[in-house]
């Protein structure tokens, strides 16, 4: 079974590493096969560099930049956009 947990980001960036680790935590005991997608709504703070470093960390985290607030619900598509397709 494959997962996507997306979560979409704005104004949290201390809040991220633990964030991911709580999904990683939760998501692996039902799966070793899932991918989280970070979804930054163009936050005014540094959540895209955390993010960026979340990512090269980590292969299962994927990061997603808007060019500006597009708010929550748009977020969340763009994050179902960019789940990996299912065979």
């Amino acid at each position: 079974m494959e997962i996507s947990v997306i979560s979409p980001v704005y104004g949290a960036p201390t809040l991220l590493h633990e964030l991911v680790r709580q999904i990683e935590e939760t998501v692996s005991q039902l799966t070793s096969e899932y991918e989280i997608i970070l979804v930054e709504d163009h936050s005014p703070d540094n959540s895209r560099e955390i993010i960026t470093d979340i990512c090269r960390d980590n292969k299962k985290v994927k990061g997603v930049f808007l060019s500006r607030n597009f708010g929550q619900q748009y977020e969340i598509e763009i994050g179902r956009a960019s789940c990996r397709e299912r065979v």
